[in-house]
């Protein structure tokens, strides 16, 4: 008996959007298409009856689900869509084995749409297993290669494919009604032409049926001719009857033309009248003309005078800035400016305003860039002067404010600033004859004059040493082969001379911190001091035993290199991999620092409490000065470092990055980001500027301190939250031992402080004007954010969970439980109002409707809930593939969003049902996601483009390319607004503008927390969570402020 289905196909399918639409469309083709008579009547298949298609995707189980099964087993024919995606389709593969377990392989079809065949169709379409017999009568089942009957579609777009149908869908029918495809596109082809022959016949019998119409028509239109005619008769005697009363409009209008030539009379007169009133008028005007010319010609020679006055105070300002004196630069250019922008007391001048710019930014933090490298960088006490020597040994000192050169000197060995900073002791070559010689000579620095020649005649290469003692009243002179002479700074005069005998001659002298003893080295490590004032040998100690008898007799042949600093001795062993500090005064070793590296340099803190080391692709590391402990090693490898004077910076190159970058000493925050390989770094003595120097160039650089503004630092413990509060006038902030501390903004002072206790909770209100608090035993308090007073108090009870939640109103809580559930309360009884259980894993997160009747819950369990809050009743429940941890209702709370790791969905809050449309377009849209106030949603996508959406009417608002800085950077994912929408935050805290997309700032080694209401500042932690840093957005925005009190009328002359 033949056996009935209940489907002629089975279309198995992959669900991605293509294979999606293939199945639609061959779907509606299969069930529309009308069988050809002669082969409905050969094979009496008259149409072709249901075809199945699943349309929802396959559970999450290893099995097919049962209806699957059946239509499966009630389908005659299966037809497989291929794609590159099929063969990795286990549902696929599934359907077609069980297919064939069910019917065999002839019955199976397949429609290639994209991809090559091997790469499209699964191994079960393209090998069967074949049971063959062996000579020996055996048999064995092989699997033999076979090619599928396949419909062929592929195209360049969807309306190709569509073409191509019409044609391969017959290579699917042909089967399927038993007759080959060239039999079915035969009939196909004469039932087109029977077509044809139909639509021939229809169009003759059309025609012939008009050409009656068209007679018929003829008679017609004679007999309306007639009608025609006898109408034009009587408009004939109808224009008859017009002409007279032509003839009596006529004699009307020549009189009215009459009237009208009294009237242009009349006109002609008055108009005569008139010209001469305007004469007299011209007149009038033109003394006016005269007066206002003079009145002007006053005005300009007013505006004249005062342009000339402030090109004159733009001459001093720029004058002050060549000097060194920054704000006198900008008193002076600000006189010269108009003090009222709207209503100007005098003209603006470019001239003033040139010299403000100058002074203010002077070149985006370069103050000057010289053409060549530099081996020695030194700065003037007074911070007016840098001391650079180049690879060739030429000396130049350089106005620090400008770069301006003001003194250059040649074949220069060493140079160093007198204490004050007016002179300059130079050591340097010069010619004698056939040979030369090494002088020393102190110059004037701001004229260039020699001031002193210290006729020290010594012979070329005589590592001959010159330094200024502590007060700058002497000058110590030395040279290898031992010989030390003191001379008056001021007169030349030498005061006395002494001598340190060593056969291996002398590599160094030194003056104590005090100036009062002098210690000279020998190459062999012998070390003297003596006394400064009468030239008195004090003692005499050998540094190399000191340290390690052993290499004792190494070192006569390579000699260590020694470092000062601060009445100590740093000794350097022959491989650079242990620097071993003596005491200045009796050679005896203090302390060794272990790089466990060969060292690369040295550098330290003004007052030596501080030693800054690194080494060859190292850590730059930090010692206490004091007693040689390792106080840290940087995050990341530099090969260059230097700290600033005050020990509070660092100026290191970053090895990940090839930049140097100045970072807070003790949170590594990056100050300041430099580009250019530097090969060396020094600050001045305030911390205010620096120079680096590359292989082909050195540069002054300013240094602004004020982007860091305040700091706050936890006592004991971390801190674990921070939001302001108040109108942004406080910061309330939590710690991992329990406290809650308020902070005001302005002075970054403790105001209050208060001691919950570890494990209670402390959250803030929506509204940010009070604290709710819960401890552990169920008392919940609410706080006033301003007093610190306590408002209220309730006893929950049997309340043993953390809060999840507030209210909108404040009037409602809800606490999670052991058991997975959720309670809310009631903050006035302290009564539970519901439980909410179905949750079978912890609750993540939670938050209540903007009208406090429901709320929405996330958890482990990959699911979302939405609840009645008065019933506990669950009103929706939302599946998701991974943990829920994001939910959360809009402003008018009609839709709900939650988000897993990867896709964020929305909801329908009052049924539940999904809105579709929303997820798909924000999950093709976005790759991640912050959602911020007014119903916005702003995402990045394709690594560097900005978007922001109204989720009202889902429309995107906004794009913006943030341009990165280098190839394969990435600006991350959204972490902050501003709340003026000017600047956005992403992960690695960088800083973005919206107004035209450049990174405004990058600070590594902080996490961000929030922006300031004002938008001027931003809040971050420190990596340990330590410190919270206030960092500034408006660097300069306190300059302004501080002109405005300066008195610049005291500073101009007469």
């Amino acid at each position: 008996m033949k056996k009935e289905y209940v489907y002629d196909a089975f279309i198995s399918y992959r669900h991605t959007d293509l294979d999606i639409a293939v199945a639609k469309k061959l779907h509606r083709v299969l069930e529309n298409y009308r069988i050809p008579r002669s082969i409905a009547k050969q094979t009496g298949i008259k149409k072709i009856n249901r075809v199945f298609r699943d349309q929802e995707e396959l559970p999450a189980s290893g099995n097919l689900s049962e209806n699957i099964q059946t239509a499966l087993k009630n389908s005659r024919y299966l037809i497989v869509v291929c794609s590159p995606n099929t063969p990795m389709s286990k549902w696929c593969c599934q359907e077609i084995e069980t297919f064939r377990s069910l019917h065999g392989n002839d019955r199976i079809l397949s429609i290639l749409i994209v991809g090559e065949p091997d790469d499209s169709f699964p191994h079960v379409l393209r090998f069967h297993n074949v049971v063959e017999q062996k000579p020996d009568g055996t048999y064995t089942e092989t699997e033999k290669e076979v090619e599928p009957l396949a419909a062929d579609i592929r195209g360049k777009d969807l309306n190709d494919m569509w073409k191509k149908l019409k044609v391969e869908k017959l290579r699917l029918l042909a089967p399927m009604l038993g007759v080959t495809f060239d039999d079915l596109k035969q009939r196909h082809r004469e039932q087109f032409i029977k077509n044809i022959v139909g639509i021939t016949l229809a169009s003759s019998l059309f025609f012939a049926a008009f050409g009656g119409f068209s007679l018929f028509q003829s008679n017609v239109i004679a007999a309306q001719s007639l009608q025609l005619q006898r109408s034009n008769e009587e408009i004939s005697q109808k224009n008859i009857e017009l002409e007279n009363i032509n003839q009596k409009l006529k004699a009307q209008i020549e009189e009215t033309y009459r009237q009208q030539k009294v009237a242009e009379a009349n006109e002609k007169e008055a108009i005569e009248q008139r010209q001469k009133a305007e004469k007299q008028a011209t007149i009038a005007d033109r003394n006016a003309k005269m007066a206002n010319e003079q009145t002007k010609i006053a005005r300009e020679q007013r505006d004249q005078s005062q342009l000339n006055e402030s090109a004159y105070l733009a001459t001093l300002s720029k004058e002050r800035f060549r000097n060194g004196d920054w704000v006198g630069a900008i008193k002076f250019a600000l006189k010269g400016l108009p003090q009222n922008v709207l209503t100007p007391e005098k003209p603006y001048s470019e001239e003033a305003d040139g010299a403000l710019l100058g002074a203010l930014y002077s070149d985006d933090k370069k103050r000057a860039i010289f053409d060549y490298p530099s081996e020695t960088k030194e700065f003037s006490s007074n911070n007016k002067w840098v001391l650079t020597i180049d690879n060739l040994r030429n000396a130049y000192v350089s106005n620090v404010m400008n770069g301006e050169e003001i003194l250059s000197w040649g074949n220069v060995y060493k140079a160093q600033f007198s204490p004050d900073g007016t002179k300059l002791l130079i050591v340097h070559w010069v010619e004698d004859g056939d040979w030369y010689k090494d002088l020393t000579r102190v110059v004037n620095i701001e004229n260039g004059e020699e001031i002193l020649n210290l006729n020290q005649d010594y012979t070329i290469n005589s590592n001959p040493i010159a330094k200024y003692d502590p007060s700058g009243l002497r000058i110590l002179t030395a040279n290898k082969d031992g010989e030390v002479n003191l001379w008056d700074a001021q007169q030349g005069s030498k005061l006395l001379s002494f001598k340190h005998t060593s056969k291996e001659g002398l590599i160094a002298a030194e003056f104590s911190t005090d100036g009062k003893k002098i210690l000279t080295i020998s190459k062999s490590g012998i070390g003297k001091l003596w006394d400064s004032k009468y030239g008195k040998e004090l003692h005499e100690f050998n540094l190399i035993n000191s340290v390690c008898d052993s290499y004792n007799k190494a070192c006569l042949n390579s000699p260590p290199d020694f470092i000062f600093n601060n009445n100590k001795i740093i000794m350097l062993n022959m491989s650079h991999e242990t620097a071993n500090v003596l005491d200045f005064f009796t050679g005896k070793l203090l302390y060794k620092l272990d790089g466990n590296a060969k060292f690369s340099s040295f550098d330290f803190e003004k007052d030596g409490d501080k030693i800054l080391t690194t080494f060859p692709d190292g850590f730059p590391t930090l010692w206490d000065g004091q007693t040689g402990t390792r106080l840290k090693s940087f995050y990341s490898k530099g090969d260059i470092a230097c700290i600033s004077p005050d020990g509070k910076m660092v100026l290191k190159q970053c090895g990940k990055t090839g930049k140097f970058e100045i970072l807070d000493a003790e949170t590594e925050v990056v100050l300041m980001e430099l580009d250019g390989d530097i090969t060396s770094a020094k600050f001045n003595s305030d911390g205010s500027k620096f120079i680096t120097s590359t292989k082909r160039t050195t540069t002054l650089w300013d240094f602004d301190k004020l982007k860091y503004t305040k700091r706050l630092n936890v006592q004991n413990g971390k801190f674990t939250s921070c939001q302001f509060i108040s109108d942004g006038k406080r910061i309330l902030t939590t710690t991992s031992d329990g406290m809650a501390e308020f902070w005001d903004v302005e002075s970054s002072k403790k105001v209050i402080q208060m001691d919950f206790g570890k494990g209670t909770d402390i959250l803030v209100n929506k509204s940010g004007n009070r604290i709710i608090t819960k401890s552990k035993n169920g008392t919940v308090s609410s706080w006033d954010v301003n007093s610190g007073q306590e408002i209220s108090k309730v006893q929950l009870k049997n309340a043993k969970g953390s809060i999840l939640a507030i209210s909108h109103d404040d009037g409602k809580i809800a606490t999670e439980e052991k058991d997975n559930s959720i309670s809310i309360w009631d903050m006035e009884s302290g009564e539970k109002i519901s439980e909410l259980r179905g949750h079978f894993y912890g609750v993540i997160t939670a938050e209540f409707s903007p009208n406090g009747q429901d709320i929405i819950s996330g958890s482990y369990d990959n699911t979302a809930r939405i609840w009645d809050v008065k019933t506990g009743e669950q009103l929706a429940k939302i599946e998701h593939r991974n943990d829920v941890r994001l939910v959360s209702y809009t402003q008018d709370g009609s839709i709900v969003l939650t988000k897993d790791f990867s896709k964020l969905r929305f909801w329908d809050a009052k049924t539940g049902k999904p809105l579709e449309e929303k997820t798909n377009l924000y999950n093709t849209n976005i790759y991640d996601h912050f959602r911020f106030g007014e119903n916005k949603i702003a995402s990045i996508s394709d690594g560097h483009t900005l978007h922001i959406w109204d989720l009202t009417n889902d429309k995107e608002l906004f794009t913006l390319n943030l341009q990165v800085v280098e190839a394969g950077e990435s600006p991350g994912a959204i972490v902050g607004f501003s709340p003026d929408y000017k600047s956005v935050v992403t992960s690695g805290s960088q800083i973005w503008s919206l107004e035209n997309g450049k990174q405004l700032s990058r600070i590594d080694n902080l996490d961000f927390i929030s922006y300031s209401p004002s938008s001027s500042e931003i809040l971050m932690y420190t990596k340990d969570r330590k410190s919270i840093i206030f960092v500034d957005l408006n660097v300069n925005r306190n300059i302004q402020n501080a002109l405005d009190q300066l008195n610049v009328e005291n500073l101009i002359p007469n």
